[in-house]
């Protein structure tokens, strides 16, 4: 399941994938709103009950790593930057769902750790945050999926928004070299509009 997950993001605008991307959607994990994609928080929580019924749900030095960079990212309110920067492997596959959209294009797909800071030099520069609230970490391998939700406020405007938000982590040799970010992009891109 978590490697579905990651999957779908990491193939989302590759015809060839297609078929990946229609057995997510049928699973109700993702649901469609135009243009796009809504994590569903209570499949989430479904999967993440029969992960722990597996025994999936263990903890791993690669949990540990997530867990203490979260507790940072959430208490320094997105002050903690070098953090993540240090836990990222030279090449990396980093996506979003918002994919550079209107007003989230820091978001775009990013390869290496250099790109990586543009990201998150974009995400604080554009956004503050409010919080970030970690419910479960899901582990299986060198993946580790963070299930939360976080809020941000943007700064242009003065618009919050406070959503669902998944994340999947790949390890290789310690070091983060495959992530994707779920979150409710209809949302966070609304709060970016003036008017």
């Amino acid at each position: 399941m978590i490697k579905a997950i990651y999957d779908h993001g990491r193939h989302i605008e590759n015809p060839k994938r297609f078929d990946k991307i229609c057995e997510f959607r049928q699973s109700n994990l993702i649901t469609d709103v135009p243009g796009y994609y809504r994590p569903n928080q209570l499949l989430i929580k479904a999967v993440v009950q029969q992960l722990k019924k597996e025994g999936l749900m263990m903890g791993n030095s690669n949990t540990e790593v997530l867990q203490e960079a979260y507790r940072l990212w959430h208490d320094s309110k997105g002050d903690s930057v070098s953090h993540w920067m240090s836990l990222m492997a030279e090449d990396v596959d980093f996506r979003s769902l918002a994919h550079g959209r209107p007003g989230l294009e820091f978001t775009t797909h990013r390869v290496s750790k250099e790109e990586v800071g543009a990201y998150f030099e974009g995400l604080v520069s554009a956004f503050d945050m409010i919080h970030y609230t970690v419910d479960e970490f899901v582990a299986e391998g060198d993946t580790v999926v963070m299930i939360g939700s976080t809020a941000w406020r943007c700064k242009e405007t003065g618009k919050e928004f406070d959503t669902p938000k998944v994340d999947v982590h790949h390890f290789q040799d310690g070091k983060i070299v495959g992530f994707y970010e779920y979150y409710d992009t209809a949302m966070v891109q609304q709060v970016t509009e003036k008017g």
